[in-house]
């Protein structure tokens, strides 16, 4: 079971990004938000419609931070109509100019082979370019490289620390993957209060495939109820 999940998440999870302050998923459209962290919503925000709107106006003027963020928005189907062409064109304007959003894209793309040609060692590229910089969505993808052995030499050390940095940044892939790596002990000490806690913080962005399923499914089921009292709490507090 754990396998089965463990490669269904790397297919499907594959990068997330922050849009407008909005986590969004840039892997395969997945779930609802998880309600765990519901009471923690502040003052609503623009739509994705109004966003989207704004940022086009911006990116045909060769804007290339909103050329990113209208690639992530073709890329996820946020605010606009999910059109693989169109985010790779966009992202790939704001990748050549240096757009962190942009390269993030561009290597999430080239690693689901969508809009693109699947090309691991392209999406490492973009990704490394990305990460450096500090970009969420390339340290996620950088993350999950490592993970998977996909265009680099697999090392688990390396996963964790991408998927920490991206986690920090609230990218829900990078949470759930560092949740994952938690939950399975790989690359960093296995404990399920961290994994339970950085599996929800993942479920509550735009709903990341297989966290809420992996934190419910297998972690809860080996935790005390005290225990996942202390991790609901620590999922609430983070960010604070």
């Amino acid at each position: 079971m754990m396998l089965t999940l463990r490669w269904r998440l790397l297919r499907l999870a594959v990068a997330g990004c922050l849009l407008a302050g909005i986590p969004a998923c840039t892997g395969e459209v997945t779930e609802e938000p998880d309600l765990v962290l519901a009471e923690r919503e502040g003052p609503q925000a623009p739509t994705q419609e109004a966003v989207v709107e704004s940022d086009l106006v911006l990116a045909e003027q060769g804007d290339a931070a909103a050329q990113g963020r209208l690639g992530a928005a073709y890329y996820g189907g946020r605010g606009v109509v999910q059109d693989d062409g169109e985010a790779v064109r966009w992202a790939r304007l704001a990748a050549d100019q240096g757009d962190a959003v942009g390269q993030g894209v561009l290597a999430s793309a080239y690693n689901t082979g969508r809009g693109v040609a699947p090309d691991f060692g392209e999406a490492v590229r973009w990704a490394r370019l990305a990460a450096d910089q500090g970009g969420a969505i390339g340290q996620s993808v950088l993350g999950f490289a490592y993970y998977g052995g996909r265009g680099v030499a697999q090392d688990d050390v390396e996963a964790a620390r991408w998927a920490r940095l991206a986690a920090e940044q609230g990218d829900a892939s990078g949470q759930t993957l560092l949740g994952m790596m938690y939950m399975q002990g790989r690359g960093v000490d296995q404990d399920d209060i961290s994994a339970y806690t950085w599996l929800t913080l993942g479920a509550s962005g735009l709903g990341v495939t297989g966290a809420r399923e992996m934190r419910d499914d297998v972690v809860a089921r080996r935790m005390t109820p005290e225990q996942i009292a202390e991790a609901q709490e620590r999922a609430l507090d983070w960010g604070k």
